[in-house]
């Protein structure tokens, strides 16, 4: 079941906002959902899973327990922000786990999708956060009825490209 479809099914509109503010509620292992870090654990293996980055990830997924902590254990440094602001875009949830970036656009209808709004997050990331590494991904909705990917979402994907050791993920829900 997927909850997104649920609530845009209905006969008022579901708006991106509120998908993307439930989205990083749930990824917040600090909210009162009670899920800890699960959330956050499983939707980083997604992401590895779907780009084969999984030895990049798998020290950082390790990272996210809830442990307690001893006078010689540093702190995991986790932030989140919604609407996040770069210079060239708004990204729609943005979270920082130690050195990494992972932004968001986070899209309900395919028709919603922007030519070069990735690219421009991607730019405006890399110059806000020059030291971060940084993982885009782009969450999308499949054709109701065919279970694919709509070819104007895949195009906009495809035009961004990344340096270093930066990375990028198309998930659909």
């Amino acid at each position: 079941m997927n909850i997104f479809k649920v609530l845009a099914s209905g006969k008022q509109s579901f708006h991106e906002e509120t998908a993307s503010a439930i989205l990083a509620w749930f990824l917040n292992p600090t909210m009162e959902h009670g899920l800890s870090y699960s959330f956050l654990v499983n939707f980083i293996e997604a992401i590895s899973l779907s780009t084969n980055n999984e030895s990049k990830l798998s020290n950082l997924s390790g990272k996210l327990i809830p442990r307690l902590r001893n006078k010689n254990e540093s702190q995991l440094k986790l932030w989140s922000d919604l609407e996040y602001s770069v210079e060239t875009a708004f990204i729609d949830i943005v979270i920082g786990i130690d050195d990494w970036i992972f932004a968001i656009e986070n899209k309900i209808y395919n028709q919603s999708a922007t030519k070069g709004q990735l690219v421009r997050e991607y730019e405006g990331l890399k110059q806000r956060d020059p030291n971060s590494k940084i993982a885009m991904i782009y969450l999308v909705p499949t054709d109701e009825n065919l279970e694919v990917l709509d070819a104007k979402t895949e195009n906009i994907f495809d035009e961004l490209s990344l340096e270093n050791d930066y990375f990028k993920a198309l998930i659909t829900w």
